[in-house]
């Protein structure tokens, strides 16, 4: 699946459940990078129109009983990438809806999961990024049991986002300036 294949797989009509587990220590993203950048040159991030959107499609989706969920496996400590998106994103999904979730792993653990989505415990996407982090294509696995236990196996072992960064006061604010 290329980008747009996988957008519209993931936003197929009735999906109830949508489970995301993530193990990279950075991504690159069009929709990102504005962000990031300024984040970067130590200046405020600001929620612009595509990323209020996004908020807005959390928060309708948790009214009407739709069910985000988001495991990070990461290890410390923290990338820049990952001070980011707990500290700017994670922050803000979780307020809006999001149910996050954190796992630190040592790099041999974390390096023998894959990033994929599972939607309703039923169909399952597998990413495939490139070293810097940027999307290549995703492909669906004939069985995807294995995938939706192993997704439940990392949700029920990571840690609810807001503890994790609430323990972490060492990363709040931090980042190296470019």
């Amino acid at each position: 699946m290329d980008l747009n294949e996988l957008g519209a797989w993931l936003f197929q009509p009735g999906v109830r459940d949508i489970h995301r587990i993530e193990t990279l220590d950075g991504y690159v993203s069009s929709g990102d990078e504005p962000h990031y950048t300024r984040w970067r040159q130590g200046l405020p991030v600001e929620v612009n129109d595509a990323w209020q959107t996004w908020l807005t499609k959390i928060s309708q989706d948790a009214a009407v009983g739709v069910t985000r969920r988001r495991v990070h496996v990461m290890t410390e400590p923290l990338t820049q990438h990952n001070l980011f998106e707990c500290g700017e994103q994670y922050t803000r999904n979780s307020a809006a809806g999001e149910r996050i979730r954190v796992m630190t792993a040592d790099p041999a653990s974390r390096a023998r999961i894959q990033d994929f989505w599972v939607l309703d415990d039923q169909r399952v996407a597998v990413m495939i990024y490139d070293d810097a982090g940027r999307f290549q294509s995703a492909w669906t696995p004939e069985d995807p049991q294995p995938w939706v236990n192993l997704g439940w196996a990392l949700w029920t072992g990571a840690e609810p986002f807001t503890s994790w960064w609430a323990a972490r006061p060492q990363y709040h604010g931090q980042r190296q300036v470019a």
